[in-house]
Order: structure tokens, then C-alpha cells, then sequence
């Protein structure tokens, strides 16, 4: 037969104390509670169906998990973080994509301003057909950049619309919601 010392009975004390302290917290939130219209037009809370009007807003039968308005607080936040992600990402895109086009027609005008100057009976003369060609690729780029502003504009308006869509999908959640809860 096993003897129990005065260490092993606090120690299991101790634990039962403890098991206890970490179950009541799950009985306390299994309690439902019910939202009514109280006298006066104000709203009272309650354990017990508090009359007609009676909601559920905590408890068993609550639906209080991914569809409350705290995780809708965190899906919206993450429904825009995740446009403006996107929005960015092709931003960049754009931006790096006209960068390296920017950067071949400036090594492309470098090349021809050292072709441009050749000997003439008068010392150095502008090469006319290399001039053309600068004239040309300066243009080039004027038309490189007019593009680009172009496709991040068009970007932008249809981030915008995305977001406002967005925006509109979780206020009209929250219109139904509240006419859900009268």
C-alpha cells in the first residue's frame, strides 16, 4: 500500500487547483446570453430570453466565430492588405519593366553621341544621320514614358475599383447584419 506524504498531497492539491482554474474559464464562456430591447428603448442583457426580441449574442448557439465582427475586422483588413499587395507587386512590375526599356535607350543615345561627332574640312561635324538617330530614340523615349504613366494610371483606377468594391462588399455585409439583429 502506497503512503502519501504531506509534499505528495499539496502537490496534488496544488494540481487540481490548477486543472480547475484552467476548465473554468470554458464552463463561464459556455454560458448564452441574449440581447433584448429593455423599457426605455434601451438593450438588456441577459442568461435567460429576456422576451419576444430575444438574440443571441454569446454562447452555445451563438454564431460568435468567423462570422462575428471582430474576425470581419481581420478578413477586411486582410482583404485590402491583400489588394494593395497586388497593387504594388504590379506597380513595380510596370516600373522595372519601362526601367530597363529607359535603360537600353539611353546606352542606345550614348552609342550614337560617340558617332556624332566625325572629321569634317572644317574639324568636327555633326554626323546629320546620327543626330536623326538621337533625335529618334529621344523621342522614343518621351513615347516610353507617356506608356508607363498610362499603364499605372490604368493600374491605379483598377486597384481603386477593386478596393471600392471591396469596401462596398463588407458595408453591405454589415447593413444585412444590422437589419439581421433588429
Amino acid at each position: 500500500m502506497e503512503c502519501w506524504t504531506l509534499e505528495s498531497v499539496c502537490i496534488a492539491c496544488y494540481c487540481l487547483v490548477l486543472l480547475a482554474a484552467i476548465g473554468l474559464p470554458s464552463l463561464v464562456s459556455a454560458a448564452t446570453i441574449y440581447r433584448c430591447a429593455g423599457e426605455g428603448g434601451g438593450t438588456v442583457f441577459s442568461q435567460v430570453p429576456c422576451g419576444k426580441d430575444a438574440a443571441e449574442v454569446a454562447g452555445r448557439g451563438s454564431k460568435k466565430t468567423a462570422n462575428s465582427p471582430a474576425f470581419d475586422a481581420i478578413g477586411d483588413k486582410a482583404a485590402l492588405a491583400g489588394i494593395d499587395s497586388r497593387c504594388d507587386e504590379q506597380s513595380h512590375k510596370i516600373l522595372d519593366d519601362y526601367s530597363a526599356r529607359f535603360a537600353e535607350a539611353n546606352a542606345a543615345i550614348a552609342d550614337l553621341h560617340k558617332k556624332l561627332m566625325v572629321p569634317g574640312s572644317d574639324g568636327a561635324e555633326k554626323d546629320p544621320a546620327a543626330h536623326k538617330q538621337i533625335v529618334a530614340v529621344e523621342a522614343h523615349k518621351t513615347e516610353l514614358l507617356g506608356s508607363q504613366d498610362r499603364e499605372l494610371s490604368v493600374l491605379r483606377n483598377q486597384c481603386q475599383v477593386e478596393r471600392n468594391a471591396e469596401l462596398q462588399r463588407e458595408a453591405d455585409r454589415d447593413a444585412g447584419r444590422s437589419v439581421a439583429n433588429r
